[in-house]
């Protein structure tokens, strides 16, 4: 049951993490890493 919890848990994780913005140009202005120059999400 705890490995199902992990594996289900770093899923999650891996996928928050390739879908955020990227440092080159995020066009959300509530995001840390928020780029006023950029025209859209790199």
């Amino acid at each position: 049951m705890v490995s199902h919890f992990k594996l289900f848990f770093g899923i999650i994780i891996l996928s928050i993490v390739i879908s955020s913005c990227h440092e080159r140009g995020c066009t959300d202005a509530n995001a840390i890493n928020y780029n006023v120059t950029a025209d859209e999400d790199d």
